[in-house]
């Protein structure tokens, strides 16, 4: 799969029955655009928050919401704010700025691996998460097996692009 961040990697289950309907990517898509970018253009354009929750439900349904997506306003102040944030650290993406920014309003936790954004948010007091602690909680809440979660995390270690902390694997010694 191509993205505008460059290739990811998929892992799609099988499905025997056929009543697997994926809700981001389409079934047989190559390319994923950004949905981060196709919702600020249209906050840009002055679409309202509200119709563009209705737009996100028409073209995802009802799914995107109850995985806990949510669509969040920023005033003047806050969309002052983001570009305050990315004049600070030119690195950042608008998305980044406006996820920072949002959080930063709301007293949210952010969850990203960039490290850019992460530094502006200690230094912002946003509680900040990364990769790692979403493993741990998938660990924690037992959601996987944890031999399950140590062959995913192998996996996503040996990916050329992956950013997570380097460590020994016991199989290979």
């Amino acid at each position: 799969m191509q993205s505008e961040q460059g290739e990811l990697e998929l892992a799609i289950p099988r499905d025997r029955q056929g009543t697997f309907e994926p809700v981001l990517v389409p079934k047989h898509q190559r390319r994923l655009s950004g949905l981060d970018e196709k919702i600020l253009a249209l906050y840009a354009r002055g679409m309202s928050t509200r119709d563009i929750a209705l737009q996100l439900e028409e073209l995802y349904g009802e799914q995107l919401q109850q995985l806990g997506l949510q669509i969040s306003e920023l005033d003047e102040k806050g969309v002052k704010k983001a570009l305050e944030f990315r004049g600070q650290e030119p690195a950042l993406s608008l998305p980044d700025s406006f996820a920072l920014a949002l959080a930063h309003k709301h007293n949210w936790v952010l969850l990203t691996g960039d490290r850019a954004l992460r530094t502006l948010a200690v230094q912002e007091c946003v509680k900040c998460h990364g990769a790692l602690w979403v493993i741990d909680q998938i660990h924690q809440l037992q959601v996987v097996n944890p031999q399950v979660l140590r062959e995913s995390l192998i996996r996503i270690s040996r990916h050329p692009r992956c950013r997570l902390p380097k460590y020994r694997d016991e199989e290979q010694n």
